[in-house]
């Protein structure tokens, strides 16, 4: 009864949880340093910001794009709930794209729209890993004389033109909280790709210490206990936890990456970058049976994209939705996608010049869209089970595929 599979799944290994514990008597500045120097090779980016959360680096990334050209900014009218706490963090005023259920990149007419408004920075964020069309969003945002602001918080293993997801605009952020594609529980960063991106990076001054990492690496060591199919429906069954809930969260003061988080990171990197190689394997092979049921519709993405599939996602009618919550579909890791699009959040619709708008594209996804796990914890019966459930599915609908 406590087996169920986890929806999404980042590597944490004891000897990672050793060395953030064996980080609590070093010095943090070689740690946060190594960590650095391994995201400036992967990124190719010419300035790195380690932060306590991906949140708290989007947050920095608005602050930055907007101070002194003025504070309205473009967002996808869906996607996680962390870019409106970061929005209201940075005091921005917010104009809404839609998103194309198609694609889960933007409604470019809607996007263009958005930013003719006077928008001075343009967020793009890689849903569940499935890549944006960076090159499209790219010449919009400069055409506009706009920030591109690349949120590849769920890119890792993802690639646009042979290039990771995070190396495309002006700032790049990164999330290594739990159930992204690498994690140490907490912590983000904050990428410069050029020297646009460069010199607004170094408008951030010393960021404040983080408090105790005590708390963090106790909860990261519950996170590799529990973290794992046979123990996983016992904190999943928890409600206070939360697990699996969406839900705003009010901003913070962002603060630096610890040390014992960092000495996490460097730690598992390989384990990540392995991880992200089975992801892809597993979402390919979702996407085959999408593709070999006769009642699914395929749909593509730039064929310059390859997707991370930090979770495979799954476009039905809202009627078929609540299977998702159903005792054998959570106990595979499928779980519902978020559940209202940015234009319902309370604490971000004060501060939206158009939250009136339609967004259709943006409730379809709210009221049909479902994820499937794509991990290396999935055994070969899971993955079949997965199949089945997709093809089990009775009425016609339509899948994100590549």
């Amino acid at each position: 009864m406590i087996r169920r599979q986890l929806p999404v799944y980042s590597p944490l290994t004891l000897s990672g949880l050793f060395a953030g514990f064996g980080a609590l008597v070093r010095r943090s500045d070689p740690l946060r340093r190594a960590v650095e120097r391994l995201t400036r090779e992967r990124y190719q980016c010419s300035g790195v910001l380690l932060t306590d959360s991906g949140t708290s680096a989007l947050q920095l990334a608005l602050s930055l794009a907007t101070r002194d050209r003025g504070n309205l900014i473009a967002v996808p009218a869906y996607c996680c709930y962390d870019v409106a706490t970061a929005a209201v963090g940075a005091d921005a005023r917010v104009v809404l794209y839609d998103v194309d259920p198609r694609t889960l990149g933007p409604d470019w007419d809607s996007l263009r729209a958005a930013v003719s408004r006077g928008a001075t920075a343009v967020v793009v964020a890689h849903l569940y890993g499935i890549p944006v069309d960076l090159e499209a969003a790219g010449t919009i945002a400069a055409d506009a004389q706009a920030v591109l602001i690349e949120d590849a918080a769920q890119g890792a293993g993802g690639t646009f033109v042979g290039q990771p997801l995070g190396a495309f605009g002006a700032l790049a952020v990164l999330s290594f909280g739990r159930g992204k594609g690498m994690t140490a529980g907490s912590g983000g960063a904050l990428l410069a790709r050029d020297d646009d991106g460069a010199r607004l990076l170094g408008g951030v001054g010393r960021l404040a210490r983080p408090n105790s990492p005590l708390s963090g690496l106790a909860k990261l060591t519950a996170q590799w206990v529990a973290g794992r199919p046979s123990l996983y429906g016992v904190p999943a069954s928890i409600p206070a936890l939360g697990l699996g809930t969406t839900v705003y969260k009010e901003p913070s003061e962002p603060t630096e990456l610890s040390g014992s988080a960092c000495a996490v990171l460097a730690r598992v990197w390989a384990a990540a970058e392995a991880e992200n190689a089975v992801r892809r394997r597993n979402g390919e092979r979702l996407a085959r049976a999408v593709g070999a049921a006769s009642h699914l519709s395929s749909l593509c993405v730039s064929s310059d994209a390859h997707p991370g599939y930090l979770r495979f996602p799954l476009l039905v009618p809202p009627a078929l939705r609540p299977l998702a919550n159903g005792r054998a579909a959570q106990r595979l890791g499928i779980i519902g996608g978020y559940p209202t699009p940015l234009s319902a959040v309370a604490a971000l619709r004060s501060r939206c010049v158009n939250a009136e708008d339609g967004f259709e594209g943006a409730q379809a996804l709210a009221e049909g869209l479902v994820t499937l796990p794509t991990h290396s914890l999935l055994a070969e019966a899971e993955l079949q089970a997965i199949e089945a459930w997709v093809e089990g599915l009775s009425e016609p609908h339509v899948a994100v595929r590549v």
